[in-house]
């Protein structure tokens, strides 16, 4: 899936957000895995066609996180709500294994 259809596929489920908006979003996405994925090599660029669906998960668990499902906490009457401020879930982040350079 090529990054356009995941925009799509995202703006159609979630119609209210502007393409620049979702597009920043998996830009985020994008500097995520491969910041991950490849620490220690800033050349490579292209995603692997297999961390697509990592990509799509991500950025639509940014879009919950802007809302009301990042609170962790809650009070009632004084109306207190602690969010939780991690971009992404570590679960999420746990899905990618780092690749090692070779000396």
């Amino acid at each position: 899936m090529e990054l356009n259809e995941i925009a799509n596929k995202i703006h159609k489920k979630y119609c209210h957000l502007e393409m620049t908006e979702i597009n920043d979003m998996l830009d985020i996405a994008k500097e995520i895995l491969l910041n991950t994925l490849y620490p220690f090599d800033d050349n490579i660029v292209e995603i692997p066609p297999r961390k697509t669906n990592w990509l799509y998960r991500c950025v639509i668990e940014q879009i919950e996180r802007k809302g009301m499902n990042s609170a962790v906490s809650y009070k009632e009457n004084g109306l207190q709500v602690t969010f939780d401020k991690t971009q992404i879930s570590q679960s999420l982040l746990d899905e990618l294994v780092p690749m090692s350079k070779w000396v």
